[in-house]
C-alpha cells in the first residue's frame, strides 16, 4: 500500500471514504465499533481482491461467498492479499491485530471495552504501524474534519490522540485510515490478465 496520498483526486477520495467510515463508526457502540470497524476492512481488502482478480463467471464469486470458500475469511484475505503484493508486511500485521480486535469484542463472555489494558495495547501497535500514514495524510483529515484533533501536536502519539479523542475515536480513526486508504489502492489494483484462450 502507498503512504503517498498527493493528487487531489485521490486526496478527495480518501477524505469521502474516511467521512463515510467514521461517521459510521462513532455511532456504533464498543463492540459494535470493534466487529464493523473489521468489517469495514475485511470488505475493502475483498474488494482489493477482486479488483485483481480474474472475474469470476458465477454470480456469487465462488472464491469469496462463504466461510469455507478459499477467500471466505478475513484471515485468508489478509494473507493472500499479503502474498499477492497488494498490501505491505506492515498492513497485514495491522489487519491482523483488527481481525485479533474484532475476535475478542465478539466474545461476548469477556468484559473488554477499549480501555482494557489489552485492547489499549492493540491500538497502541496499530497506531505505531501506520503512525506514517496518519502523519501522511493528518492534513486531509485536518482540513475536512476541523473538530476531529485539535492540537497538531496530536498526531505525534498515542498519548496525545487518545488525550484529544479517546481509545474507542483512536480506534475509529485508525480503521477509518486503513479502509479508506485500501479503497483508494484499490482504484489503482492491476488486473491479472488471463492469456487462456476459450
Amino acid at each position: 500500500m502507498d503512504n503517498s496520498l498527493s493528487n487531489k483526486s485521490r486526496d478527495d477520495d480518501f477524505a469521502n471514504y474516511f467521512r463515510q467510515f467514521y461517521e459510521q463508526l462513532r455511532m456504533e457502540s464498543e463492540r459494535g465499533s470493534a466487529i464493523v470497524g473489521a468489517a469495514f476492512i475485511e470488505e475493502a481488502l475483498e474488494k482489493m481482491l477482486k479488483a485483481l482478480l480474474i472475474a469470476s463467471a458465477e454470480k456469487d464469486d465462488e472464491l469469496f461467498k462463504s466461510s469455507y470458500s478459499p477467500l471466505g475469511s478475513f484471515s485468508a484475505k489478509i494473507d493472500v492479499a499479503y502474498r499477492t503484493g497488494l498490501i505491505s508486511p506492515k498492513v497485514r500485521k495491522s489487519l491482523h491485530i483488527i481481525r485479533d480486535l474484532r475476535n475478542d469484542f465478539a466474545h461476548l463472555s469477556l468484559q473488554i471495552n477499549f480501555e482494557t489494558q489489552s485492547v489499549r495495547d492493540r491500538i497502541r501497535n496499530l497506531f505505531n504501524l501506520n503512525k506514517e500514514l496518519f502523519e501522511t495524510l493528518w492534513q486531509i483529515l485536518k482540513d475536512n474534519f476541523e473538530n476531529l484533533i485539535v492540537d497538531n501536536n496530536s498526531i505525534h502519539g498515542i498519548e496525545n490522540v487518545v488525550k484529544n479523542l479517546s481509545w474507542k475515536s483512536t480506534y475509529e480513526v485508525l480503521i477509518s485510515i486503513i479502509a479508506g486508504t485500501l479503497l483508494v489502492e484499490k482504484n489503482r489494483t492491476p488486473k491479472i490478465v488471463s492469456h487462456h484462450r476459450d
